[in-house]
């Protein structure tokens, strides 16, 4: 009932406090000015207030005015009346400065301007000396006044979510301050001065760029809350035990190896933050933060954790997921008070029976380990409400059966999702599906086709956003068409967004992208083998195929079974010593079909001479059954699973035609070669290491000591969640640096270990934490090399290159050298005698000029083609992909492009040129396309100068790249979408526009050598670091011949 106030006489109608908030004003109500005389406190928060009439600054006795989230632009200067206000909120408008007469409010104690348009912070503020509270945050500063220790009497600076790249040195005169936000700028060092806040509670430096912590901070002694999350902290100060107050540290996402010892004596701390950082091994010490509530270690490198963790009695929550786990210690039942235990993803095969005195334990989440069963003891947690073996687990308490240990003879507990496989570990990183980067199109069927992939990817029972504001349930079940695109389909950008293509198709008639795009042929996924060694430079026609009966990978391509009759045949199949069958499948439920519109699972490929072949299974045959288990009509990963867990004999019941399935290759080409499928369906390889590859594996072992600098001079990438093995890779290694002068490494070895810590599974910032990390001078790596080109199929699904066959020796050119792992990181001298001026190669890049695809991260001058028959290509002693150091004694490495050109042209007849050759571009090869007469090449190409940038993962990249490849089509052999085109015929498309590159492939002739290399996949891309300066040109590419 609403209350009124009826004017007897001698009544008192004073109102001394009005509250508008969320009434939809669109100006400062008349009460305002109604009760000028006796008003103290005015609330219009959330309104649509735009002017402060000047009514509302006779409130004389005003001394809180709250006017957030309104729109207003300007506050007058009548503010200086308001000699009384002691807070004022203009927190959310659009106020872009403040009038110099707000000085005369010295009474002012709290001011709020966050979220406001200010283009800089008056001086004046400064001089308002009795503020106790300043708010700042998300108003563009870049910096903060040098006189902000006049406010001395200041309690709490909010300066969040600015541009701040430095704190004044004058803030460590704020003796009062308790609470100090500087989180979400751009700090690279806090000033030593912050020890000097002696009264500091609350320190918020997130989401900044610090590498290290002042060793001052520890004197801040009252400090309670300390978040530094999302920095790149290497380490923490060592006596950061000596802030003895702490009860919250948070310390997420940076660069830790370890945790200082003095940690133990945080005997307050009751949250502990340290996920997502490098930590390889946790100190003993943290067992005596006696008063721990909450321990976060989840993403990690823990191989172990201490036994002292057991003393934390008043331990509730315990996060250990993704870490490297083997055991948990038995003194964990001592942590009496733990509600929820997390340790999914890890390596454990057992659980301690210990664990069933953690009587108060409601949440155990133990997924993707591999526990074979569950200890009896946990028959005895009363309490648990939820006890999670699976992520696909539909209910969160499982019916357990009493069981028997087979090594011990101890009771266990045991139900259907007990022992745990590796199932669950392939599932997550290897998806039975791929996507394609780019835009989503749809290639020939009918829009609703696309919808239904879409629709698709959202699990079932789940809503996904969409283009409304409202959810949509996606209850639907997967439904998998012919043709049509398998795997994620990412949004529909704007058409802007398309970089423009040319196709060159029907008759060399060239077309639009919209035109191109209502082709039918399937998307060719263009990821190559990393392991496929460099090529030569110029080499011959690629050999044709072997026949299809020598045990060729044939799956993905289109098979001709009509009129043929099916049999069923039962066969044994024995692993061999290492535990492999030597087959591989593919297809399944929920994956792209192997062949036709069937969703069975089919045999894709067998090791020559390996148990499965020698056992009579033949690529092609159907996969019925797996000793009894039926696997018709499964998902790709229950048929792994169950082959995995089937023992050592294994019975395979297949489906065969009695003609043996035949792969047809579309179109024939004269010069042969491999087809790149364009099928994307799962394939998992059950193959010995040593079925899978050709020859053996290498590994190296080697120590570098750091430069000054701190970086081992090479980079790497890939890493969980980055590739598609994810492994870390080195990806260059730097010239001159310690690495290159180490001698042992070299671009595409894989890291096993750094400094002792396994990099099975770890993220891309965990390895560069342990190769940048403070921790000694030296590195100790150790890394695995190809010997020879890998024939096995990799977890995910790739287009592999053909191989290359021998460079052949032709008179007046011989091949030496070219696509030699053991040329690469060699420097020489190589003299050269110019041949009617010209010295029969071509240079790009320079210091001012772009060279992709070489010397992408270290830019220089590079040799980007070399003349047959030329004196170039007659020394022997050059290949492509060589970076010139110097010109007769002329330095050229960090010169201008035209600069490099003039030390060719005007020097004398004798050239001498100090190179260094750098392993050449990844993928290098030559192909030979050939067509009929008027034949279209069937292909769409995109990029080149004065286009938009084609290459997803480098946006000043200007090289012509593959778009689309037309099945049946003379390209669809040899080429797939992001392949790199260098040269056609002996012309260089480097430095080419798009429609250059179109014009030289249109009159190519009937036979097209091209020279190609991998470009960028249509994959996700993978993360990468540099370890030095990258320095990278955003000029157009040049190149010139000499």
């Amino acid at each position: 009932m609403p209350f009124s106030c009826i004017p007897f006489f001698a009544c008192n109608r004073q109102i001394d406090t009005i509250d508008r908030r969320q009434c939809n004003l669109q100006a400062v109500p008349h009460d305002i000015d109604h009760n000028s005389r006796t008003l103290e406190e005015a609330y219009l928060d959330c309104n649509h207030i735009k002017d402060l009439d000047k009514p509302l600054f006779r409130c004389r006795k005003l001394k809180t005015l709250s006017l957030s989230e309104n729109e207003i632009i300007r506050v007058p200067d009548e503010i200086a009346n308001l000699i009384n206000l002691e807070e004022l909120n203009l927190k959310g408008n659009d106020v872009s400065d403040l009038p110099a007469e707000i000085k005369a409010c010295s009474q002012l104690k709290v001011l709020d301007l966050s979220s406001n348009p200010i283009t800089r912070l008056p001086t004046i503020i400064t001089s308002l000396s009795s503020m106790t509270h300043l708010g700042l945050n998300d108003i563009s500063l870049t910096q903060m006044p040098q006189d902000i220790n006049l406010l001395r009497n200041l309690r709490s600076l909010e300066v969040r979510e600015n541009l701040l790249r430095s704190i004044p040195q004058t803030i460590g005169q704020l003796s009062l301050l308790k609470l100090l936000d500087l989180g979400h700028n751009e700090l690279d060092d806090l000033p030593s001065e912050i020890g000097q806040l002696s009264e500091l509670e609350e320190l918020y430096v997130d989401q900044n760029d610090l590498q290290t912590l002042p060793e001052s901070i520890v004197q801040c002694r009252s400090l309670q809350q300390l978040d530094v999350s999302e920095n790149k902290l290497m380490v923490l100060p060592d006596e950061i035990g000596d802030l003895e107050q702490l009860t919250d540290l948070t310390v997420s996402q940076n660069c830790l190896q370890v945790l200082p010892t003095s940690t133990g004596r945080l005997r307050k701390l009751l949250i502990l933050k340290i996920d997502r950082n490098a930590i390889t091994q946790l100190t003993s010490a943290v067992g005596s933060c006696i008063s721990l509530s909450e321990l976060y270690l989840t993403e990690n490198l823990l191989t172990e954790i201490p036994s002292s963790l057991g003393n934390l009695k008043n331990l509730q929550t315990l996060n250990l997921d993704k870490n490297q786990l083997k055991e948990i210690p038995s003194t964990i039942g001592g942590c009496s008070n733990l509600t929820v235990l997390s340790i999914r993803d890890n390596l454990l095969d057992q659980l301690p029976l210990e664990v069933g005195r953690l009587e108060k334990l409601r949440v155990l989440d133990v997924c993707n380990n591999r526990l074979n069963f569950l200890p009896f003891t946990v028959n005895v947690l009363y309490n648990l409400r939820a006890l999670w073996l699976s992520e696909n687990q539909s209910q969160a308490m499982m019916k357990l059966q009493t069981a028997q240990d087979p090594r011990t003879g101890i009771k266990v507990l045991t139900c259907y999702l007990l022992p745990q496989s590796s199932a669950q570990q392939i599932e997550r990183s290897i998806p039975t599906r791929s996507f394609l980067g780019g835009p989503k199109v749809h290639f020939g069927s009918d829009l609703e086709e696309a919808k239904d992939d879409e629709e698709a990817q959202a699990p079932v029972g789940q809503f996904c956003r969409q283009d409304t504001p409202h959810p949509k349930p996606h209850a639907h079940a997967p439904k998998f068409k012919k043709q049509s695109i398998d795997g994620h389909i990412i949004h529909h950008d704007e058409e802007r967004s398309n970089p423009p293509t040319l196709a060159l198709a029907s008759g060399g008639r060239k077309r639009s992208s919209e035109d191109s795009l209502r082709a039918t042929s399937p998307v060719t996924n263009n990821t190559t083998t990393s392991g496929v060694p460099r090529s030569a430079l110029k080499h011959p026609p690629i050999l044709p195929p072997s026949p299809p009966n020598v045990g060729l990978a044939t799956k993905d391509v289109e098979y001709k079974t009509s009129g043929n009759v099916a049999e069923t045949l039962r066969i044994i199949v024995r692993r061999d010593a290492n535990g492999g069958l030597g087959l591989s499948i593919a297809g399944g439920l929920e994956s792209t079909p192997y062949k036709d519109d069937d969703s069975g699972l089919f045999i894709s490929k067998l090791a020559e001479g390996g148990p499965a072949e020698s056992a009579g299974l033949r690529v092609g045959d159907k996969l019925l059954k797996v000793n009894d288990t039926d696997v018709v009509n499964v998902r790709h990963q229950v048929a792994v699973s169950t082959m995995q867990d089937s023992g050592d004999v294994i019975e395979l019941t297949v489906l065969r035609s009695s003609n043996p399935t035949i792969p047809v290759l579309y179109p024939p080409s004269s010069s042969g070669g491999y087809v790149h499928s364009p099928n994307q369906s799962a394939d998992m390889s059950f193959m010995s290491e040593g079925e899978s590859s050709s020859s053996s594996k290498e590994t190296i072992s080697t120590t570098i000591r750091r430069d000054v600098n701190g970086s081992p001079g090479f980079s790497v990438a890939g890493g969980k969640g980055t590739s598609n093995n994810d492994v870390i890779v080195i990806s260059a290694v730097t010239p001159g640096g310690p690495a290159e002068r180490d001698g042992k490494l070299r671009a595409g070895d894989r890291v096993l270990s750094i400094n002792g810590t396994n990099m099975r599974g770890a993220r891309h910032d965990q390895a560069v934490a342990l190769l940048t990390g403070h921790n000694g001078s030296e590195v100790y790596l150790v890394v695995q090399r190809d010997q020879a080109l890998c024939s096995s199929p990799t977890n995910i699904p790739v287009n592999r290159s053909p191989p290359v066959p021998p460079a052949r020796v032709s008179q007046g050119h011989r091949v030496c050298g070219f696509g030699d792992p053991s040329w690469d990181g060699r420097t020489e001298e190589v003299e050269l005698v110019k041949d009617d001026h010209s010295l029969g190669l071509s240079i790009v890049g320079g210091s001012d000029h772009s060279s992709h695809p070489f010397g992408v991260n270290a830019p220089g001058v590079f040799i980007s083609k070399i003349t047959p028959n030329s004196p170039a290509a007659r020394s022997q002693r050059l290949r492509i992909g060589d970076r010139i150091l110097s010109v007769n004694s002329i330095d050229v490495q960090n010169a201008r492009h035209q600069t490099a050109v003039e030390a060719l042209k005007k020097s004398d007849r004798v050239v001498r040129l100090r190179v260094i050759h750098e392993p050449q571009p990844a993928g290098l090869r030559e192909v030979i396309l050939r067509r009929n007469a008027n034949e279209a090449l069937g292909l769409n190409i995109c990029g080149g100068i004065s286009s938009p940038p084609a290459n997803p993962l480098d946006k000043t990249d200007e090289g012509i790249f593959v778009e689309r490849v037309e099945q049946g089509g003379p390209s669809s052999a040899h080429l797939c979408p992001g392949i790199r085109i260098l040269e056609v015929n002996d012309e260089s498309l480097l430095g080419c526009s798009q429609e250059e590159a179109a014009r030289i492939l249109r009159k190519s002739g009937s036979s097209v050598r091209l020279l190609i290399s991998d470009g960028f996949s249509t994959s996700p891309s993978v993360s990468k670091i540099h370890f030095y300066p990258p320095n990278k040109p955003t000029f157009a590419m040049v190149e010139c011949s000499l």
